[in-house]
């Protein structure tokens, strides 16, 4: 079992992002987890209640589980957890050991309290995307849920993915981007910001279209006017 204060020691002050910036997205979790309107509305637009923070549905989320075949003597490792009920879904339906990071300490905290009877197989750490943990060891699988984005380097990001991955590891990766975001404005995955980092790292991957999933997401929560002048694109990234 992994006591509380033995997690919360793997982060470092150094690399905390600011406690203002922390706070206020911790703020907006526990309103949203503790919101029943919210609740339904996880029901209803994306398939599953899992507090999703992201525009994970459930289609994406069982190709996921069905893409990485994950088994009890697996260990995950969800770089960006938030609340970690994604995280807490992945063990529970597969038995698999999942380690959820984020830097917001207090959701962090509230999620061990919330999963503390499934200790031996779900573990939450504090933690950022440019820094990740690297006494953890290594897993077999790396996933990413919405939250390359947060990355302030994300080609750093990668090569820290690939190096806490063992040798026939996988890593996954749910990303939006814009036209902007793709150098060749067509909106190719290969060519993205991420696929580019991907690639940069030394990975190589699959791609799988979900921008059809995104939009019907955003039509449901009202905000298709504030994306709708860009071009945008969803990808699955899955390396081989």
């Amino acid at each position: 079992m992994h006591s509380e204060q033995g997690n919360a020691n793997l982060a470092n002050d150094q690399n905390a992002p600011k406690n203002g910036e922390a706070q206020s997205f911790t703020d907006t979790l526990f309103r949203l987890q503790n919101s029943e309107a919210y609740s339904q509305f996880c029901e209803k637009v994306y398939g599953r209640n899992l507090c999703q923070f992201n525009v994970l549905d459930e289609e994406q989320l069982q190709h996921l589980l069905s893409a990485l075949e994950i088994q009890p003597s697996h260990s995950v490792l969800d770089i960006g957890c938030g609340p970690g009920f994604i995280s807490e879904y992945i063990s529970d339906v597969t038995g698999a050991k999942v380690t959820g990071v984020d830097f917001a300490g207090q959701a962090m905290k509230a999620a061990r309290a919330r999963t503390m009877d499934k200790a031996n197989r779900l573990q939450f750490v504090e933690g950022n995307l440019d820094s990740l943990p690297s006494v953890l060891g290594q897993f077999d699988f790396i996933v990413s849920v919405d939250t390359l984005c947060f990355a302030d380097d994300l080609l750093s990001c990668m090569k820290q993915v690939r190096s806490l991955l063992k040798p026939t590891g996988i890593f996954a990766a749910f990303c939006s981007y814009t036209q902007k975001e793709a150098p060749l404005g067509d909106l190719d995955p290969r060519t993205s910001r991420y696929g580019q980092a991907l690639t940069q790292a030394g990975f190589t991957f699959q791609v799988f279209g979900y921008s059809l999933n995104e939009r019907i997401i955003w039509e449901a929560e009202r905000t298709l006017t504030f994306i709708k002048e860009e071009r945008r694109a969803r990808t699955f990234f899955l390396t081989d």
